[in-house]
C-alpha cells in the first residue's frame, strides 16, 4: 500500500469511528414524548393562556402540505439546526412525524436537545393517529400512509 492509500484508510478508519460515536452519543438522549390527548389538551391550554407552543411537522413540505396539525409549522429535520439556531432554548416545542414507525420525530427531537433546547417533547403518534382521532388539521390527507 502506498502512501495515500494509507491516508485515504486512515481517514476513512477516523470518518468512521467518529460517526460511530456520535451515534452512540444520540443514544444517551433522552426523548421525552407527548400523546395525542395530552397534545391537543396542551394546545388548548396554551391557546386559552396565551402561551407559546410551536408544533413542528418535520416531514417535507409536501408531507405537510397534504396535512398536518393545525397551527403547526413545518421544518424538515436537515433545516432544523438552521432554522431553530436563533431560537429562544426555554422555547416549548412539540416534534411529529408520521406515525409510530417514523423514526424522524424522535431524530428531531434529539437534535434540538442537542441544540441546548430544555423543553422538547416527541409526539410519536404522528398524522397517522391525530387524523384517526379526529382532531383539527389542515389539508386534503391524501397521501398512502394516512390511510
Amino acid at each position: 500500500m502506498n502512501n495515500v492509500s494509507l491516508r485515504r484508510c486512515a481517514a476513512l478508519l477516523s470518518l468512521a469511528l467518529i460517526t460511530t460515536l456520535h451515534s452512540a452519543e444520540r443514544k444517551d438522549i433522552k426523548v421525552n414524548d407527548i400523546s395525542a390527548e395530552a397534545l391537543q389538551e396542551r394546545m388548548a391550554t396554551a391557546a386559552t393562556r396565551n402561551e407559546s407552543l410551536i408544533i413542528i411537522n418535520v416531514l417535507g413540505k409536501e408531507a405537510f402540505d397534504d396535512c398536518h396539525i393545525l397551527g403547526s409549522i413545518c421544518i424538515p429535520n436537515k433545516e432544523l439546526k438552521e432554522i431553530t439556531a436563533d431560537w429562544n432554548r426555554n422555547q416549548e416545542i412539540v416534534v411529529h412525524c408520521a406515525s409510530y414507525s417514523c423514526p424522524a420525530s424522535e431524530s428531531a427531537a434529539k437534535t434540538l436537545t442537542e441544540l441546548g433546547f430544555i423543553n422538547v417533547r416527541a409526539y410519536e403518534g404522528g398524522m397517522k393517529e391525530w387524523l384517526s382521532k379526529g382532531y383539527a388539521h389542515e389539508g386534503a390527507a391524501t397521501f398512502d400512509y394516512l390511510k
